[in-house]
């Protein structure tokens, strides 16, 4: 095996034994090994055949006191110690091993060297680090190292690396088991034909000479499989022996033999010929003698040139295989600078790019060659043929590799090299070559993910134009230096074609005739260069179009597709002298651009087209009575309902929140409506801070500035905020308007049936508490650059209107019977008992004063108020979140005026037909409901009921008529319920019940029952809940 190292050829002995005839003074390299298993510990063992061996000029042997008179039974007791002392030693210290080699032979350099392989190669390198300064045997141990190969490929096995002898294989008797069934021997290698393998010819022999009966007599069967493996092993170990003998060429080496054979023969005739001239009689002075040595000298050139054409097979099959061998160094290599991050330095300081570059220039010089003097061959489709197109395959393709590996500004040089590489071993031209370059570039360019690595490709694309830039200007100088400069136009000597010059007969001064002259390689079109790179600008810009503008689309929302195009941007910004990059007639920034508006403004109308959904969801519930009547809530006023108090939270925001659960389905989309609109905003919002990011000063990569062309986008940018702010607010208050139409008109449409009615609210109140209208506004304006004016809604203002609307006819549907009965209550009083008067007090004068309305109006108001809440249709559903809206103030204050003048009394005939006009046919009360409305709470006990006179029942009247006053005053003080019954609405009320009992004409009694009244309308006004 052979290999070069800068160009310099290895030791293949010491690469193989770790030991050299020559040792320092050797001419070739030795290479020692970093990593292995295998540790040599060289003359540990004191050879006493070293003694015999010796020859003139050899150096003494490491023990001279040794003899060589010992015979092979102390020979072999003194291995069987040194093995003993070797494995215990480095097996209990360091690891398990596996086996251990001595050589015996009488070689200098090989004399006493102990090979010995571990099973890990961490045990073997501490022993390396431990063993160098050890003793043994009373000396000094040092030059400890590593060997290059296992053990198996040392002697016996590879004995032709140790000597041309025959060698032999001496165990020792002591037997050493490191585990079951893994025995460590220990090999010993010599230069004689020893006992073993006379005792293997002569089982042989005996073996042969004998029938399958006698043997199976003689021997057991367990025995005769021993003895089979055995003769197995013993053939199997020649063969071997031969291999390692002549090395990987050893059919080469028997094909050199027949030529050397047939040399021979041709040499004893020339002899033969000669001998016969000489002793002829023959005239010196003729011309006879020296035609003769033409002829001969002739006929020798002759028979070397048929034995060199006949062998140019083999020559092939060599130089393939050399190149097999450098280009798997090569991949070594290059495994190794990915592995060390591209920092790895040779140790002689040259930087390992460099070197890389160098052999990739070599090798490709190898192939061109190769094919120059082979081309005949070439044409063949023989096996190392085949493997040679196979091999050029690979090279192209690690060039390839490594082409589109190059990133870094400081790989330059390498790209360069690379690319000469290529021009030789593909025999291209410049062009060409610079095509290829920028197609392996642009297939690199497609590997990269663009949604995250976008600034990374951009970083790729203007490498790989700078490159190219370089390329214009130093790939000519650099091919006239390899092709036409007097030191390295040689390339046969500067190559690993050297060895191979006699056999093809290449002269000492050769020149390489590569097809690229001088005046082609001085005369590149730049046309043509910028041809080729305008072309790829165009395909990497289309490329990047197509990607870019299918994430846009692959966008999950507005936040993720701002975010995009804010990537995108900043990416360019960094690379302006990229932003040139044209896709179609324009530059691909500004067609990004405005494919991703195109994208931006779907999304738009998609989220604002949400609300569609939404109203369409509401209308259509509206419309289904089923689903009215099925909604339940778990909240309201019924405090008593919330009994689990694990989640405190949870509990709180219940009874805070009485209207969230009313219509989830509606709350959960009007939520996701609003977060929607967030998401609007902060990708407008980012659009703005984009633009401004673009007219920033930045630190470029490529030091490369277009203020006009970023001012320019920047201003494009700020109009698309402008143009969807405009756009989603027109959308939005279309929508909403087009819903409060709808909803106006089936409230108009005159639908009586409280259940909608209460739907109706909830919805209008959660549209209200959702949308906030006005916050949006503000919002958009805030981030608007042109600061424009847009339409707005007083969404506020619309609701209240519709809810004014549906307030009215939801509390006249619901309180007319109660009116009703309130005036049949009135009109039955003369005639009533009431039991509450003995409850009254007495002023000073004996006068009695009410301090509390009649139960029958508290029980009427009571009922009311739980109508209110509760309909028929849903009797288990408690509506009381849909008075808590200010809208609804007016409809109570409506109502306590229309309960306040029920109280008025006329006379009895223009009632009854007042009440015959008002009272709808189906609301008409039972007979026994009438009774029922005038039943009494308080048991009088054995008290007689009697009746009671008008005074009285003015008094009552006015006591009934402050408590509904306390419903309507604001703020709840004395003063302010004073002042509404003597100067508001019941004034004139007031004045008729004080012609009644001129008692009430006295400011001094209408205080005193005021203040009574409203003392009690305090203790008991939370259970009236919605009219409170």
């Amino acid at each position: 095996m052979s290999g070069s190292v800068h160009n310099k050829q290895l030791c293949t002995f010491f690469q193989k034994v770790g030991a050299c005839r020559h040792g320092d003074k050797c001419v070739r390299t030795h290479v020692y090994p970093k990593h292995s298993k295998t540790i040599l510990f060289p003359k540990l063992y004191d050879n006493p055949k070293h003694v015999e061996g010796l020859k003139k000029g050899d150096p003494e042997p490491v023990a001279p006191e040794i003899v060589s008179s010992l015979d092979e039974t102390q020979i072999q007791q003194r291995i069987d110690s040194l093995y003993k002392d070797v494995f215990v030693e480095l097996a209990l210290k360091y690891g398990p091993v596996d086996k251990v080699v001595i050589c015996e032979n009488v070689n200098p350099h090989l004399s006493g060297n102990v090979y010995v392989r571990f099973r890990d190669e961490a045990d073997a390198m501490k022993c390396y680090k431990e063993c160098n300064d050890r003793w043994y045997n009373g000396k000094p141990r040092r030059n400890v190292q590593l060997h290059t190969r296992e053990t198996g490929r040392l002697p016996p096995r590879a004995r032709s690396v140790c000597l041309p002898a025959s060698h032999h294989v001496r165990k020792t008797t002591l037997d050493y088991r490191w585990c079951p069934g893994c025995f460590v021997n220990i090999i010993i290698c010599t230069n004689n034909n020893t006992k073993s393998e006379k005792n293997s010819m002569s089982l042989v022999a005996k073996l042969a000479d004998k029938s399958a009966t006698e043997l199976f007599e003689e021997y057991s069967i367990q025995q005769l499989q021993q003895l089979k493996g055995q003769l197995a092993a013993d053939v199997h170990s020649k063969k071997l022996e031969l291999r390692t003998l002549v090395g990987d060429n050893y059919r080469d080496l028997l094909k050199v033999a027949d030529d050397i054979i047939r040399m021979n023969d041709l040499a004893d005739q020339q002899t033969s010929r000669l001998s016969d001239l000489t002793y002829r009689r023959a005239k010196y002075d003729d011309k006879s003698l020296r035609n003769f040595n033409k002829f001969s000298s002739a006929l020798r050139a002759n028979d070397l040139e048929k034995t060199k054409f006949r062998n140019r097979q083999v020559l092939l099959r060599n130089i393939v295989d050399h190149l097999d061998f450098g280009l798997q160094v090569l991949r070594e290599e290059v495994e190794e600078m990915q592995a060390e991050t591209r920092i790895y330095e040779h140790d002689d300081g040259e930087n390992s790019r460099e070197s890389l570059s160098l052999q990739f220039v070599q090798l490709a010089k190898q192939f061109y060659l190769t094919e120059r003097f082979f081309g005949d061959e070439m044409k063949t489709a023989s096996f190392v043929v085949q493997k040679f197109g196979k091999m050029k395959e690979d090279f192209l393709q690690e060039l390839r590799t490594e082409t589109a590996n190059c990133t870094g500004d400081s790989d330059y040089e390498f790209a360069l090299q690379l690319l000469v590489s290529y021009i030789f071993v593909a025999q291209s031209q410049i062009l060409e070559a610079l095509e290829w370059y920028l197609n392996v570039r642009y297939d690199k360019v497609k590997q990269f993910e663009l949604k995250h690595e976008l600034h990374n490709c951009l970083n790729y694309i203007y490498n790989t134009l700078s490159y190219l830039t370089v390329f214009c200007s130093k790939l000519p100088t650099s091919l006239m230096r390899q092709v036409h400069s007097s030191a390295n136009s040689n390339w046969v000597a500067n190559t690993g074609f050297r060895k191979y010059s006699r056999w093809l007969d290449i002269p000492a001064n050769y020149k390489v005739d590569f097809p690229l002259s001088l005046h082609e390689l001085k005369n590149v079109s730049e046309k043509e260069v910028d041809r080729i790179g305008e072309k790829w600008k165009i395909d990497v810009g289309a490329y990047l179009n197509r990607q870019i503008s299918t994430d846009f689309l692959q966008s999950e929302d507005l936040e993720v597709l701002s975010s995009s195009l804010s990537k995108v941007l900043h990416s360019f910004k960094r690379f302006t002298s990229l932003v040139a990059i044209k896709y179609e007639d324009s530059r691909l920034v500004d067609n990004l651009l405005s494919a991703w508006k195109s994208i931006f403004f779907k999304y738009l109308e998609n989220s604002v087209g949400k609300f569609q959904s939404i109203s369409s969801l509401i209308l259509q519930t509206y419309n289904s009575t089923e689903v009215l009547q099925s909604t339940r809530t778990s909240s309201g006023l019924n405090l008593f309902q919330y009994t689990d108090l694990t989640d405190i939270d949870l509990y709180l925001s219940q009874i805070s929140n009485p209207s969230l659960y009313a219509i989830d389905a509606v709350v959960t989309q009007l939520g996701q409506f609003k977060r929607t609109l967030v998401m609007v905003l902060d990708s407008l919002q980012g659009l703005s801070k984009l633009s401004s990011f673009l007219t920033k000063q930045v630190l470029s990569i490529d030091d490369c500035e277009d203020d006009e062309y970023w001012k320019k986008t920047a201003t494009y940018i700020d109009g698309l905020v402008d143009e969807g702010i405009c756009f989603v607010i027109d959308q939005l208050n279309k929508l909403i308007t087009d819903f409060l139409k709808e909803f106006g008109k089936l409230v108009d449409s005159g639908e009586s049936r409280p259940l909608k009615h209460f739907y109706t609210i909830r919805v209008l109140y959660q549209l209200r508490e959702n949308i906030d209208i006005n916050t949006i506004y503000e919002q958009f304006k805030r981030i608007s650059v042109s600061a424009q004016n847009f339409q707005t809604l007083d969404l506020s203002r619309m609701v209240d209107e519709l809810l004014r609307k549906i307030f009215k006819p939801l509390v006249e549907n619901i309180a007319s019977p109660f009116k009703y009965e309130m005036k049949q209550m009135i009109q039955n009083r003369p005639a009533e008992e009431y039991a509450e008067v003995a409850l009254w007090t007495s002023n000073d004068s004996g006068i009695p004063v009410p301090n509390a309305p009649s139960f029958e109006l508290e029980n009427l108001l009571y009922r009311l108020s739980c109508s209110l809440t509760n309909v028929a249709e849903n009797p288990s559903e408690d509506f009381s979140d849909v008075y808590f809206s200010d809208t609804f103030a007016e409809a109570k204050v409506a109502l306590v005026d229309d309960l306040i003048d029920c109280l008025e009394t006329e006379e009895q005939k223009h009632d009854n037909n007042i009440d015959q006009k008002e009272r709808p046919e189906e609301q008409d009360l039972p007979e026994d409901g009438m009774e029922s409305a005038t039943e009494r709470s308080v048991n009088l006990n054995a008290q007689q009921k009697q009746s009671i006179d008008s005074k009285t029942i003015a008094l009552l009247t006015f006591a009934d008529l402050v408590f509904l006053n306390c419903f309507k005053t604001i703020p709840l003080s004395e003063t302010a319920l004073l002042d509404q019954v003597q100067n508001g609405g019941s004034k004139r009320q007031v004045d008729k019940l004080a012609e009644i009992n001129p008692y009430l004409a006295e400011q001094a009694c209408i205080q005193n029952i005021c203040k009574s009244v409203l003392d009690h309308f305090k203790g008991c006004m939370l259970m009236f809940g919605p009219l409170y």
